[in-house]
């Protein structure tokens, strides 16, 4: 309940909703920060498993480790979004979140969790978009550090196109450090799995290999004539990440899988919290 006391009222122009402040903030005349939180606790109580003793005292720690987490993240920039709680879809939504969590207890979960939700929340107005971001959040607590790296390199060799040579060579080394640190991906669960999991597609003999995805953006080598079989194969000889990229994924089943929507917001969640700034809207709509 806000009170009187210490309360500020910032009378808006036209267009402009007022605010209240006095500690927490009322937003468009509607739900505040502690109202959310309230919600939030409120719907994973009610819906998660009856545990017994520690184990429902650590739920609730990580339950309400991660609202935490996602109020801080809109509180600043997206305040706005606090009115969104009271809908069944969202509710939904930030439930998903709150078990994948607790079930999981993984650092890197949370911070994607969290994001995901965010985007979730923005996505308000798009039937599609809330749907896939709903799944998304369900979906990750069901995937490993492999899973989560074999979506971002399909990812960034199938659906990316780039603009620069030195933001290409980036990803490349990315993309060659993480097929090194796995090596073999000849294990068919690990796909079985993906697929189960509804975040890739066997295209069935729809390949791509490394020479198409330099031909692809052969327009980051314009003092290269890159139109022919020979011309694209002795750039990847000369160049070792590339050389070391085809040797990796040219021989793994990676060539022939495509993601999912899902699978797509999981990769670029991933690549998002690896510190690489891609944006979800380009590709999730």
């Amino acid at each position: 309940m806000i009170g009187d006391k210490n309360t500020q009222k910032i009378e808006a122009g036209d267009g402009f909703s007022n605010v209240q402040i006095n500690g927490s903030c009322t937003v468009n005349n509607g739900m505040t920060y502690l109202d959310v939180k309230q919600i939030a606790e409120d719907v994973f109580r009610y819906n998660f498993l009856l545990m017994k003793d520690e184990a429902r005292l650590e739920a609730d720690k990580r339950a309400d480790e991660i609202t935490e987490l996602l109020l801080n993240k809109i509180k600043g920039r997206f305040p706005h979004l606090y009115n969104l709680f009271v809908a069944p879809d969202v509710q939904y939504g930030l439930y998903q979140m709150q078990k994948s969590y607790v079930l999981r207890n993984d650092e890197q979960l949370k911070a994607m969790l969290a994001d995901v939700m965010v985007q979730r929340l923005l996505a308000n107005d798009s039937e599609q978009g809330k749907i896939i971001f709903n799944e998304a959040l369900d979906t990750m607590r069901m995937l490993t550090e492999k899973h989560l790296s074999i979506l971002s390199v399909i990812f960034l060799v199938r659906y990316v196109r780039y603009q620069d040579y030195n933001t290409f060579l980036v990803f490349c080394n990315f993309m060659v450090n993480i097929l090194d640190k796995y090596d073999d991906f000849s294990d068919e669960l690990i796909f079985d799995h993906l697929s189960y999991a509804k975040c890739v597609i066997d295209t069935l003999g729809f390949s791509i290999i490394i020479k198409d995805f330099l031909e692809i953006n052969r327009n980051l080598f314009p003092d290269r004539e890159l139109d022919d079989y020979e011309s694209i194969m002795q750039l990847i000889e000369e160049v070792p990440t590339f050389k070391a990229l085809r040797n990796f994924w040219d021989q793994s089943p990676l060539t022939h899988y495509k993601l999912t929507s899902v699978g797509k917001v999981i990769a670029i969640t991933y690549l998002r919290n690896m510190g690489f700034g891609i944006e979800y809207a380009i590709w999730i709509k």
